[in-house]
């Protein structure tokens, strides 16, 4: 009898499991996939977002943040750009404001999509969330609503939490804008700094990376530190921490000797991220790959963004800056800073990942000779301004780019270290 009921519980849960994901996926995007981002719409994010941040950031209690139609197209636009498997959509009226989401999810042999849809509209008290749904299921707006805002406090604290609730609920329509508007904290922005440890955390176990040693990431700048900073390539530096790394014999001290490299070459504030506070002891300014510090930074900041998230939104970053860079004023589209883009994010992965930690270790342990885990990219189209880059590349779809980004793709899979 015992079994009998067992088996009638799995085909239950098997035939709800099996509805759920039928009507959770869809074999087609409410959100086109087929829009390119360009150089404009690059040029427009940045400048709204760095908006943003200033007025959340800045002195003032009182924040008011107004978006255009024109504004959340070009962030929307970004957004798809940098997360390869999402597109996103938001559009305006008088009525409220759609917001739409499609979620790629590829399987062997075939291709479905999570299609996200919510409505925000003016309710009589607050700004409501409305006829919110995943797929073919409906969501109550309420608890949508609940999720932002609780998951807000779960990660940043409840004062950032009051601040993002009274920006959805304050929101109003006006002159084809969309406005919100709060009364933060004094100490808003060091909340923020102050939750980005635990934010860190939650984002690597997601993306199941491997906790960080944070003492053994202290011990590695020492040894760093104790360097002297006597050579100018980054190459020695590497070489002299991995044979240390080598001694040790644990390829779990992988993760802490890239985390001190990334601290101490490219940016002391990385160490905020693991809940460590880090300031040179010596200059570092001279120390470069393939004589150039903008690369080495290109590098370990593409291999920063592999460590807390995926490494191919620090690549999808890096191309949107290129992207704004290519905009007049701009030091132009650099495909040398692309394959630094690229090699950073390939170095991380291969020292981090168990099957290829010890070869890496191994290659690298004094070396001296950047062309080991680096390209040679002398060679590589540098400088192009928007027209430029347009014409004679057609946009990042476009066959000549993908052909370039192909070619830096082989570059790198030649070097001994891959």
């Amino acid at each position: 009898m015992a079994l009998k009921k067992l088996f009638k519980l799995s085909i239950g849960l098997l035939f709800s499991f099996g509805m759920t994901v039928y009507l959770v996926f869809s074999d087609h995007g409410i959100v086109s996939a087929n829009h390119q981002v360009s150089i404009k719409e690059v040029a427009a994010a940045k400048q709204t977002v760095k908006s943003i941040v200033n007025k959340l950031s800045g002195s003032n209690q009182t924040v008011e943040i107004a978006l255009s139609q024109q504004d959340i197209d070009a962030v929307m636009s970004v957004a798809s750009h940098v997360i390869e498997s999402a597109t996103f959509q938001s559009n305006l009226s008088a009525f409220g404001m759609t917001l739409n989401a499609t979620i790629k999810v590829d399987y062997i042999v075939s291709t479905s999509y999570i299609n996200l849809q919510c409505l925000l509209t003016p309710g009589f008290e607050k700004f409501e969330f409305d006829n919110c749904n995943i797929g073919s299921i409906s969501v109550p707006g309420a608890f949508v609503e609940w999720s932002i805002k609780n998951g807000t406090h779960l990660i940043f604290g409840k004062e950032v939490k009051n601040t993002v609730a009274m920006l959805i609920d304050d929101a109003v329509l006006s002159n084809n804008k969309i406005v919100l508007k709060a009364t933060k904290s004094d100490h808003f922005k060091q909340d923020i700094k102050d939750s980005l440890q635990g934010a860190t955390q939650i984002v690597r176990s997601v993306f199941k990376k491997k906790q960080v040693d944070k003492q053994q990431v202290l011990v590695y700048l020492d040894y760093l530190n104790s360097l002297n900073h006597r050579s100018d390539s980054i190459a020695f530096y590497i070489g002299k921490l991995f044979a240390q790394v080598q001694q040790v014999g644990n390829i779990d001290d992988n993760s802490a000797a890239l985390w001190a490299l990334m601290i101490a070459y490219a940016n002391p504030g990385f160490g905020q991220y693991i809940g460590i506070n880090y300031r040179h002891s010596h200059p570092t300014s001279h120390i470069t790959l393939r004589g150039r510090q903008d690369i080495l930074l290109h590098f370990l900041y593409s291999a920063f963004l592999e460590q807390i998230g995926d490494g191919n939104i620090g690549v999808k970053i890096g191309e949107v800056k290129e992207l704004f860079d290519s905009n007049k004023g701009g030091s132009g589209f650099s495909f040398a800073d692309l394959a630094a883009d690229k090699t950073g994010v390939k170095f991380a992965e291969i020292l981090t990942d168990d099957d290829s930690a010890g070869h890496a270790v191994a290659m690298l342990a004094n070396i001296t000779q950047e062309s080991v885990f680096f390209p040679i990219i002398i060679d590589l189209p540098e400088g192009f301004s928007e027209q430029a880059f347009n014409q004679q590349y057609g946009g990042v779809n476009a066959q000549p780019y993908q052909a370039m980004m192909s070619e830096i793709d082989a570059r790198i899979a030649r070097l001994p270290l891959y």
